[in-house]
């Protein structure tokens, strides 16, 4: 059986270079489960509940995003249809339960049996992705509720622990109603600085490529720039050889490698800042601007 994970265009590049392993399993208890990696056996993201579009979120949806991943960068969403990660189920593990911990691949209905969730709560997770649960009235409810075949709950499937990338049969962007190859130069570049990542182009880019090779077969080899605080240290994040690399842009020195690995090419790297300094830089300005993008109220005057 084949299974696919959306996601957007801006935490594609987190994925490819590292693993699936984001995600969250809410309990009908009202705790939450992390490390939970979601998949579909449905070839299109209707039903499954991923943002299609980026607007505000509420104040219920801020407040559950906090309790989740802690503070927010700001209150949009991002389309999470916009790649399409596809697998073969087959290639993961069968769920079983180690050391009192759940691990491995098991249907969300499955799932949801064992730890006793109610079905009325079954049903009601299943709608949620179709529909805006508070925008309906009770009798809508109830009749949604009710309603044979009104949710997709039955092609869902969760992972617990992580996937590998290398694991990954395809990687495709949505252009108009269709899914087709993802190209990051073509597809990526744009959607990753409306969502405030500048990537290095051009010429530093290609030489980039010389220094740094993907990992595996689905890796992007890029260099992506976003601000947080126009105060703190202007870094760039570099991304191939299966890791992730953290460079201060005024110093052109390497900070921090996300995997340890004494092969990785840190003296190259730190020369080809050297050389693309400029380049570093406007990536920064454009980053900055971006900011300001997401948080107008923050940016300072000029008298």
């Amino acid at each position: 059986m084949k299974l696919y994970h959306f996601t957007s265009v801006s935490l594609a590049k987190a994925v490819l270079s590292d693993s699936l392993s984001q995600g969250h399993l809410d309990l009908h208890t009202g705790q939450i489960i992390k490390g939970v990696v979601w998949f579909t056996s449905l070839p299109f993201s209707k039903g499954t509940g991923v943002p299609t579009e980026s607007k505000r979120i509420s104040a219920k949806q801020a407040e559950k995003a906090i309790r989740v991943q802690g503070e927010l960068r700001n209150d949009l969403t991002s389309d999470k249809s916009k790649i399409r990660l596809s697998l073969d189920a087959r290639s993961l593990a069968d769920f079983k339960m180690v050391d009192g911990m759940p691990s491995g691949l098991i249907s969300f209905e499955k799932w949801c049996k064992l730890v006793g969730a109610p079905k009325h709560w079954v049903k009601y997770m299943g709608l949620s992705a179709m529909h805006d649960i508070d925008g309906l009235s009770d009798d809508e409810l109830r009749r949604l509720l009710k309603k044979k075949d009104s949710s997709k709950e039955h092609t869902w499937y969760v992972h617990f622990g992580p996937v590998q990338p290398g694991l990954l049969e395809a990687v495709d962007v949505k252009v108009g109603n269709d899914y087709i190859p993802y190209d990051f130069e073509r597809h990526g570049l744009e959607a990753m600085s409306e969502s405030g990542i500048e990537c290095v182009a051009g010429t530093a880019h290609k030489q980039l490529l010389e220094i740094v090779k993907p990992g595996h077969r689905h890796e992007i080899v890029h260099a992506g720039v976003i601000c947080i605080d126009p105060s703190k240290d202007k870094n760039v994040c570099i991304r191939g050889l299966g890791n992730s690399c953290v460079l201060n842009i005024d110093s052109k020195r390497v900070v921090a490698l996300h995997k340890e690995d004494s092969n990785y090419p840190k003296k190259a790297v730190e020369l080809w800042a050297e050389e693309n300094v400029h380049e570093l830089t406007r990536c920064w300005e454009r980053a900055v601007e971006s900011f300001y993008r997401f948080y107008p109220e923050k940016r300072v005057l000029e008298h």
